[in-house]
């Protein structure tokens, strides 16, 4: 696990392929626009699931 060093995160990945394809139909399910959207979306939804089950 990377150290935190006080700046926020920046993530920058390039989906081809079909992890390319997924990442799309994800993206279009949830009716997003911007990428940056969808990863933040996915973040929350997990971030929750981890807190209901006593992880975090």
């Amino acid at each position: 696990m990377e150290e935190n060093d006080g700046s926020p995160p920046q993530v920058r990945v390039v989906f081809e392929g079909d992890m390319r394809k997924k990442f799309e139909s994800v993206k279009r399910y949830y009716g997003l626009e911007k990428n940056a959207d969808l990863i933040r979306l996915l973040v929350t939804l997990k971030y929750e699931d981890l807190k209901k089950e006593g992880r975090i």
